[in-house]
């Protein structure tokens, strides 16, 4: 059998030459377009990328190439490039093949030098996967002390700046490590996705290691981050702008910051919506978490040893499933919604509300007279008022309380009230009320001893130890259903005034004798408070 005669296949740039009968650049076809988009090699554009060579103006030199035809996709590949002054990318992809993690002579930019941006990434991307290693290190003890810094002074990333954009593009990875300034920073940065963003040994007092601007010049919006991890940050970790919109955040790792007491280690803010979040902190009690939103959602967050401030901005911020301690910032206003999860709360403001949480210890600070917190589906193993004067209002719903001190020297509760099958058992068997008001609803109980002083009452379910009124009787009522498992002393006519069918009744008091017409309770009745009296047979 013989083969038709054949011809050697041509190469790319030679078939997509528009001329000549075989050209595929003509009208018989088009493989010109192909051959236009495929990215262009650093290696022969003058870039040496051994790691030693200053690669600066040869690295521009290219970017700006790419961008000129454009906007090709700059490979640099397996290149060490070295650098000591800024990159700008205008709509130029830029890819190391493979992805480093920056060590010794693997692919990515060295950055030497001081007081200056390793890159700047402006215009639309289609693809980016760059490593960016500062030509120094800190060094960091196991305990989390910095005995050497020799990072250079130099920001790594900058995605968008605060005049130019950043839109419609991919980002596969972006990873900065070893730079005494931001590793990564976006500034408006539109309609973007960021698959994997790593940042670690980054920052300095007073700049963040990863940092999304959004003031009214500078927002990023609808943007997403699927992996953003920041290990071992040095001042400040993590900035996120709170006037950032419709962003999210799908993961966020933060571990071992070396915290700076007067910088917020980690600000979550913006009209966001973050999933799985780790903080930690190699210094916990220097290290500060904030959130500052009027519209966010948080799933799985989880501070250790660092307490999180919550301000709503009058909007509203909810917390599905944290393990934190949380607390309300200054000023704190709007509503918090947190749900499930294991939690300690130092100060619980207004406007928050709990549902189905295992709570280790409850504060209650500071609240306006108008707005309350509240407990639903709850398990709080302590329930203290937060120490000063400041006084707060909480209503419990279907929850337990394991040991409560409401009053006394270190604050108090403004008002508690007991409702849908509540519980509540006092620390140290005794609840104290002076100057509150305390409500259990005809389901809810007391487990425990009441003493009331200059206290409003309302007894509607069961209190199954003693009820003791000291001094006058303030506002102190029950009805029909109110139980008191133990004896009534103190207990007279309210001291304030009621309306017409007030009651307080079906409790015994201590006084009363059998073949006496004891007190049992006050109604209220023409303008006064009434005893109200029964025979009680031998």
């Amino acid at each position: 059998m013989t083969m038709p005669n054949g011809r050697t296949l041509a190469s790319f740039a030679e078939l997509a030459r528009p001329t000549g009968a075989e050209g595929v650049g003509t009208k018989r076809g088009s493989l010109a377009a192909v051959v236009e988009g495929l990215p262009l090699d650093a290696r022969a554009h003058g870039v040496t990328g051994d790691g030693r060579t200053d690669d600066t103006a040869a690295a521009q030199a290219f970017l700006d190439h790419c961008a000129a035809h454009g906007g090709r996709i700059a490979w640099f590949g397996s290149l060490c490039v070295r650098i000591t002054g800024p990159l700008t990318s205008r709509g130029v992809g830029i890819v190391f093949d493979p992805a480093s993690y920056g060590a010794a002579d693997a692919p990515g930019f060295v950055a030497a030098g001081s007081g200056y941006t390793a890159l700047t990434v402006i215009g639309s991307v289609a693809d980016f996967c760059v490593t960016v290693t500062g030509e120094g290190h800190a060094d960091i003890t196991e305990d989390g002390k910095l005995e050497r810094d020799r990072r250079p002074r130099i920001n790594g990333i900058a995605f968008g700046t605060d005049r130019d954009t950043m839109g419609m593009s991919t980002v596969r990875m972006a990873r900065v490590n070893n730079l005494a300034g931001f590793g990564v920073r976006h500034a408006q940065c539109w309609d973007s996705t960021f698959l994997s963003i790593s940042v670690e040994r980054c920052g300095v007092d007073g700049t963040h290691a990863f940092i999304v601007a959004g003031d009214a010049e500078r927002t990023c919006n609808e943007t997403s981050w699927l992996r953003v991890q920041v290990e071992q940050p040095i001042g400040g970790a993590i900035w996120i702008d709170p006037g950032v919109l419709s962003c999210s955040f799908v993961k966020i790792h933060s571990e071992r910051a070396l915290a700076r007491k007067g910088v917020p280690t980690w600000m979550m803010g913006g009209s966001c919506t973050y999933d799985s979040v780790r903080l930690t902190a190699h210094n916990p009690a220097e290290a500060t978490a904030l959130i500052v939103s009027n519209q966010a959602d948080f799933r799985n967050l989880r501070a250790e040893g660092v307490p999180v401030s919550v301000n709503a901005g009058g909007g509203v911020v909810n917390l599905q499933n944290p393990g934190a301690t949380l607390q309300p910032a200054a000023g704190q206003n709007g509503t918090v919604n947190v749900i499930g999860g294991t939690i300690s709360v130092m100060g619980m403001g207004g406007g928050w509300n709990l549902f189905g949480c295992r709570v280790s210890r409850m504060e209650i600070g500071f609240m306006p007279n108008e707005v309350r917190a509240t407990a639903t589906g709850c398990t709080i193993a302590e329930l203290v008022a937060q120490p000063g004067a400041i006084q707060g209002e909480l209503i419990l719903s279907a929850s337990r309380v394991e040991a409560a001190a409401i009053t006394g020297n270190d604050g108090r509760l403004r008002a508690l009230h007991l409702h849908q099958a509540s519980q509540l058992v006092p620390r140290d068997g005794t609840l104290t009320c002076t100057d509150q008001m305390v409500t259990v609803d005809a389901t809810s109980q007391i487990i425990g001893n009441v003493v009331l002083e200059r206290a409003g009452f309302r007894l509607a379910g069961t209190v199954t130890g003693d009820l003791t009124v000291r001094g006058a009787v303030h506002d102190a009522r029950a009805d029909d259903g109110g139980r008191v498992g133990g004896r009534i002393s103190g207990w007279g006519a309210p001291t304030v005034g009621g309306t017409t069918g007030a009651w307080s009744v079906n409790l015994q008091p201590e006084a009363g004798r059998i073949g006496q017409r004891p007190v049992i309770g006050w109604r209220h009745a023409a303008g006064d408070w009434r005893p109200v009296r029964m025979d009680i047979e031998r």
